[in-house]
């Protein structure tokens, strides 16, 4: 029998057990979350979600949008044809609605152009169903529209707008590697850069590629309580 014995005392342990600690978070999330994907294709049927999600005040407490944003939504079930729907929703930026692997629309993503800074990007998203808030697919669905931006359209950085009290969003974005950089009197400006998103996705690239050990990882961090 092979006898090991740990002396969490010891000042050499301490960044082991912060790293671990660091792991354990990064493994439990992506067990959270199932897979979801981004879908640039408008419908109709979409409207009536978006207009569900614009009605709902804590979902928009926290957002940009105009108050009359859910009746403009209804117009365009009028106004729009069917075909020309994914064009209204881009001709200023980019919009995405956020799937589950059934195809059924949670939230949605978009991007307009950030007029402070060249080559960058404004992100806004939201989770609509309320049910699954809490569940990663908020920072899913940020990760997705990231690689979109910086791989896609060639985004030098990506910036987000959050109001102070919007504790959750601000998790969100710090999690995808968002660094704050400022206040405008309403709002916490948070920025990412292409560097740092690329670095972001090199710590998680182990977990990433090996979910399969993920029990593993979670038994062995919880056993040992770090």
């Amino acid at each position: 029998m092979v006898q090991v014995q740990l002396d969490i005392k010891e000042p050499s342990v301490r960044p082991h057990r912060r790293a671990f600690k660091y792991f354990y978070w990064k493994v439990k999330r992506m067990k959270k979350a199932a897979s979801i994907f981004l879908r640039a294709d408008i419908q109709q049927s979409d409207i009536n979600s978006l207009i569900k999600w614009m009605n709902n005040p804590r979902i928009t407490q926290y957002m940009n949008e105009d108050k009359h944003v859910a009746a403009s939504l209804s117009q365009l079930l009028y106004s729009v044809p069917a075909p020309m729907l994914s064009y209204h929703f881009n001709k200023d930026g980019k919009f995405f609605l956020i799937c589950m692997e059934n195809g059924q629309a949670i939230g949605f993503v978009k991007f307009s152009k950030y007029k402070g800074i060249c080559d960058s990007f404004e992100i806004v998203y939201a989770i609509g169903e309320e049910t699954l808030w809490g569940h990663g697919y908020g920072k899913n669905a940020i990760r997705l529209a990231l690689s979109e931006a910086f791989f896609k359209w060639r985004a030098t950085s990506v910036v987000a707008k959050i109001r102070p009290e919007n504790h959750r969003s601000i998790r969100s974005v710090r999690s995808c590697g968002f660094s704050h950089k400022g206040f405008d009197g309403r709002h916490d400006f948070y920025r990412l850069t292409l560097d740092e998103f690329l670095t972001v996705k090199k710590e998680t690239a182990a977990i990433e590629k090996y979910p399969q050990y993920a029990d593993i990882f979670l038994s062995f961090f919880k056993y040992f309580q770090f």
